[in-house]
């Protein structure tokens, strides 16, 4: 393999993936209850997720990431609008963090480890008048994204199973490694603004 015009230096680890292979995504008006896994795991750019009822979920409603521990699948997502889904009871499986509603990271446990360079794995996310509802863990987590806009949401009873959680977890929404985040406009069950734990 050749590079040309390369900034920076390729170190062993580093992974690559060629993204014009990625496909445009456009999901919308879909139900989606139930399920052993993810409602949608998304691993591709230019993706829209718009007027989807998500239910009883086992795991997150909605996984973006790219897996660079286990299974080497994919490359960072980028480009993603989520706006005007109904997330209801999702991330039911006890077990797991942050499986909440909307879940991104850069494995599919959603591991906050650094082992890669981290905020802009994923870049251009948002995230704009959804309803979350009952979540046992946090509505929104977010690892190693820059460009993160959450705006206009509303969570209602989110992270509410806190047995055995780290005081980090139990926020409704989750930050690690962002930068570049706007959030606005969102409220939860108390009518007040939602509560964010963010951490580098």
């Amino acid at each position: 393999i050749t590079f040309t015009n390369l900034l920076g230096e390729i170190k062993p680890g580093y992974k690559l993936a060629n993204s014009s292979y990625y496909a445009k995504v456009i999901i919308k008006n879909c139900s989606v209850s139930g399920g052993r896994a993810k409602g949608f795991l998304i691993q591709s750019q230019n993706v829209t997720v718009e007027n989807c009822k998500f239910y009883g979920v086992n795991l997150s409603a909605l996984m973006l990431c790219c897996d660079l521990k286990q299974w080497n699948e994919m490359g960072p997502v980028k480009n993603v609008v989520i706006k005007n889904n109904n997330f209801e009871e999702c991330g039911i499986h006890y077990k797991h963090l942050r499986s909440g509603g909307i879940a991104i990271g850069v494995g599919h446990g959603n591991e906050c480890e650094c082992i890669f360079p981290r905020n802009g794995v994923h870049e251009n996310i948002e995230i704009i008048n959804n309803r979350f509802v009952n979540m046992k863990d946090s509505a929104i987590f977010a690892d190693a994204v820059n460009g993160l806009v959450i705006k206009d949401n509303e969570m209602l009873n989110c992270c509410h199973y806190k047995d055995g959680r780290s005081s980090e977890y139990c926020y409704d929404t989750v930050l690690f490694n962002c930068k570049n985040v706007t959030i606005e406009d969102n409220f939860n069950s108390l009518g007040d603004k939602i509560t964010v734990h963010c951490e580098k």
